[in-house]
């Protein structure tokens, strides 16, 4: 102990010499050095500490033309010592701690009264939300038109926005698509009694928007609970992203959930689509990340089939028994004549998936970013495989396409980074391009068909430089042996 004790001395007079040094040559000059972090760690006595300043914020150590160099503060007072700096005699002085004079113990009916007075001096003030704020005509990008003022984009500082009913003595009567989008400072909306039209995806990517206001007087649309509607409540425009509620249900009487309606909405957990829901159109839930559960009421009829692009939690989709167009077998969905496969949940946690027989079609973007996937099993009765219906499903290595197989969409396989070998049936007459681009792990796609496919070079753009077209003996509609098919090597193999 006593050894480790005159270790720390040691390397606590190298540190005061290396502060006062330092903090002298600072008072005449500046210089700029490199200093190299290394995330290194100080232990004394079998224990590590976090070095910390005097104002509690963590510092780490580093090294300088070979010397590492240790906060003093910090590991003197490990050691019981306090530290304290003389400005004027640029001085650091250390002293053990049993050493310092007591400090006389306050009288209990003064001492709340100094540290009351010690908090309303140092503690800042800090500014009052303003609430929301009428913006000004320079807020905006916007063009003059005989009929009106049309708000092209939002350029002003976020917060709670008031949209003016008037710029230049017009009426705002039009707000352009993506006008309020891409804001992260947005935290609410109100719209004026004089907007008559508002472009689809108006608010867009606002993580921080938490309500949307309508003016009571305006005749085309009003708002319900900070979601904005059409005026007769029958379409539902879109749900501000920041609303912190984690469960939703859209109000019976709404039949149509707008285009990107419930994009980025990143607390909400569970969606309820009320009986009345009829249409969900493209990208009605993109990038709603934090959705798991979506119930499907008993009158939706169609879905874009775009709708769901980036919901990497949904886990479970269920639909009522008096749905007549779609229904939901283990939390996957179906059209209700068994032929189409909808949209398998990203968040569903089977590494296997045996997709049933009957089915005829995969929708596009129906397994888009399933992570958990590690094989698919194709049925027989499968014709068609949709745009993008595969893409980021890097768990997957190997896929057996089968035989009933036409056609092959774009995107169908893209960015599928541990996919390494693709088998494709007898029956392909078409490979759309792009339909494996990135999958760079992918070095072998066996055609079982001596008929090439129609196809183009980009279906298999940046797949592995070495990939090949593994081709039965005798199919020279490829090419030679060695020669390049749309960019994969061909390669013949006899048939046993």
């Amino acid at each position: 102990m006593k050894n480790c004790k005159m270790f720390i001395m040691g390397i606590m007079t190298a540190l005061i010499a290396v502060m006062l040094i330092t903090t002298v040559f600072a008072a005449y000059a500046n210089k700029s050095i490199t200093i190299t972090y290394r995330d290194i760690k100080i232990i004394i006595g079998g224990e590590q500490i976090e070095p910390k300043d005097v104002t509690g914020k963590t510092v780490e150590p580093f090294i300088y033309d070979g010397t590492t160099y240790l906060p003093l503060r910090a590991v003197s007072e490990a050691v019981g010592y306090d530290v304290s700096w003389d400005d004027k005699t640029s001085t650091v002085k250390l002293t053990k701690k049993s050493d310092n004079p007591t400090t006389p113990e306050l009288e209990p009916e003064t001492k709340p009264e100094i540290e009351k007075e010690t908090e309303q001096e140092t503690q800042p003030e800090t500014e009052p939300d303003p609430g929301p704020v009428l913006a000004a005509a320079f807020d905006f990008d916007y063009i003059i038109e005989e009929n009106g003022v049309t708000i092209k984009k939002y350029i002003g500082k976020g917060g709670e926005v008031i949209i003016p009913d008037k710029i230049e003595g017009k009426d705002v009567t039009n707000i352009e698509r993506f006008a309020f989008s891409y804001d992260l400072n947005l935290t609410g909306l109100t719209i004026p009694k004089s907007v008559e039209y508002i472009g689809t995806r108006m608010i867009y990517d606002c993580y921080n928007l938490a309500y949307i206001n309508v003016s009571e007087d305006n005749t085309n649309f009003c708002s319900v609970g900070g979601v904005l509607f059409d005026k007769d409540k029958t379409k539902l425009i879109q749900y501000p992203s920041g609303d912190k509620k984690t469960e939703y249900t859209v109000p019976s009487g709404v039949k149509t959930i707008g285009e990107a309606a419930f994009s980025y909405c990143i607390y909400l957990k569970t969606l309820n689509l009320s009986d009345s829901v009829a249409d969900i159109e493209q990208w009605g839930f993109v990038y709603a990340e934090s959705i798991e559960n979506l119930y499907i009421g008993s009158g939706l009829e169609s879905i874009e089939y775009r709708a769901f692009i980036g919901t990497p939690h949904l886990k479970k989709i269920t639909v009522s028994a008096s749905n007549t167009k779609y229904y939901a077998v283990d939390g996957v969905l179906f059209d209700k004549n068994k032929n189409e496969l909808v949209k398998y949940p990203g968040a569903d946690e089977r590494e296997s998936y045996n997709i049933p027989s009957g089915i005829t079609s995969i929708c596009g973007y129906a397994f888009y970013s399933c992570y958990n996937l590690t094989d698919i099993i194709l049925p027989s009765t499968l014709k068609s495989i949709g745009y993008a219906s595969f893409e980021y499903c890097n768990g997957l290595k190997n896929v057996n396409i089968p035989d009933s197989v036409e056609s092959i969409g774009t995107w169908a396989f893209t960015k599928c980074s541990g996919l390494e070998s693709v088998k494709i049936g007898k029956g392909i007459l078409t490979i759309s391009g792009l339909a494996f681009k990135d999958s760079r792990g992918l070095k072998d796609v066996y055609f079982a068909s001596s008929t090439p496919p129609t196809t183009d070079s980009s279906a298999f753009d940046g797949v592995n430089e070495n990939a090949r077209a593994i081709i039965p003996d005798g199919a020279t509609a490829y090419g030679e042996a060695g020669s390049l098919w749309n960019g994969l090597i061909v390669t013949y193999i006899s048939q046993k």
